[in-house]
């Protein structure tokens, strides 16, 4: 009779035990109540999704079932407005290097297009608010690099106050420049 023979597939025993009293068997714990016979060698050259297919093995828990806290978002947002704004603005730099014309032209080509206002709020706010953001945002890391504000229940308002500023300025810019 095999050891713990709930536990182990009896048809993974190796042949030869390393002394009369241990007999090593294939790591195959029997998770499941089916009883087909899945083989668990390494074939090579075979991918990665194809042998956990093969090995019928369940899907980890992925990144998209888990909450981010609030912390958490205002960081990784904090990074991609810094990476975006970057991008912008290299991408402005070179477009003033090699675009014929001035900057005033194509504000005035933009403006002869007539955009409804329905249009150009949301556009400029989506364009605004990452700028806005980020720079409270920093303002927020900035005091934080002294030693202040560290504490969870501080970290927790003031990255909501972060984001009702940046929103409410970014819109108070928006409707003051239309």
């Amino acid at each position: 009779m095999i050891p713990n023979e709930g536990f182990w597939d009896k048809n993974e025993r190796m042949e030869r035990p390393l002394s009369p009293h241990v007999t090593i068997y294939n790591a195959s714990f029997s998770t499941t109540a089916t009883s087909e016979n899945i083989i668990r060698k390494i074939i090579p050259n075979e991918g990665f999704w194809d042998k956990n297919e093969r090995m019928k093995r369940p899907m980890s828990p992925h990144i998209t079932i888990y909450r981010f806290p609030l912390p958490a978002v205002l960081s990784i947002s904090h990074r991609i407005t810094g990476v975006a704004l970057s991008g912008l603005a290299m991408g402005m730099g070179v477009g003033a290097l090699v675009l014929p014309g001035t900057m005033s032209g194509y504000v005035e080509m933009i403006q002869a297009l007539n955009i409804p206002i329905w249009a150009t709020a949301p556009a400029k706010m989506i364009l605004l608010w990452p700028l806005v953001y980020h720079g409270i945002n920093g303002i927020r890391h900035l005091t934080w690099d002294t030693g202040r504000a560290f504490d969870m229940k501080t970290i927790y308002t003031s990255g909501i106050a972060v984001l009702a500023i940046s929103l409410a300025g970014a819109a108070g810019i928006v409707a003051y420049c239309l």
